[in-house]
């Protein structure tokens, strides 16, 4: 179990207590909290106090606790709790897309994470992928224009897209906008309000009312 932690925390990039133990021990936080007292005794965690509580990142890679936002912590968290619920099969992390940004970019953008459904189908093994991105503050209207039109043009064209080679039948099926702090509560309004006024011939009416929500999923977290 120790080593699955520390994987974990790398794949991560980094992970307080409570992440910890939401995928490995059901919550249990006093029992996460033993284990990574142990490795970080051992030396294979290093731990830093932010806010009320401790971030653990391995020996080495401590320069990522500079750059500790509620952004990154945002995105574990849904990834963590998506795995756990089963929601996905499987995930790749903002630690994981900030490294190699070229393999994950769609349209000129870049996730904040994305959770993976995998399944066998008549055509062979295919995965569906859950586009991430978290909000954490307001948005500018030029941002939420960006945004909106991303949206619309990116479901409309994409049906195989891809970031791994592996992965050749994927299939973009879900943008969940996450939503993690109170400043960026108006982005759900802002956002479909923008698309309703932009785009109104009838086919794309006829796919705001009908299939956008299906696609379009707000979370607050």
């Amino acid at each position: 179990m120790l080593n699955k932690i520390v994987q974990e925390v790398d794949k991560y990039g980094y992970l307080g207590n409570r992440e910890i133990a939401a995928a490995h021990f059901c919550d249990n936080l006093r029992k996460a909290q033993r284990m990574t007292a142990q490795l970080v005794e051992a030396g294979r965690l290093v731990e830093r106090r932010i806010g009320n509580s401790s971030r653990f990142c391995l020996p080495g890679q401590a320069a990522l606790f500079d750059n500790v936002t509620g952004h990154r912590d945002a995105s574990n968290a849904i990834l963590i709790d998506a795995l756990v619920t089963g929601l996905a099969t499987g995930v790749i992390t903002d630690r994981q897309i900030q490294l190699n940004q070229a393999a994950h970019t769609l349209n000129n953008k870049i996730p904040d994470g994305l959770l993976l459904d995998e399944y066998e189908s008549p055509d062979g093994h295919r995965v569906d992928y859950s586009w991430v991105e978290v909000e954490n503050s307001e948005r500018s209207g030029r941002d939420v224009h960006v945004l909106g039109d991303w949206l619309i043009s990116t479901f409309a064209a994409t049906r195989s897209w891809h970031v791994l080679p592996e992965y050749r039948r994927g299939y973009l099926a879900h943008v969940i906008v996450a939503i993690s702090a109170p400043a960026a509560d108006k982005i759900e309004p802002r956002l479909l309000g923008y698309i309703q006024k932009e785009y109104t011939s009838p086919a794309h009416a006829e796919y705001i009312r009908a299939v956008l929500p299906q696609r379009l999923k707000f979370i607050r977290v």
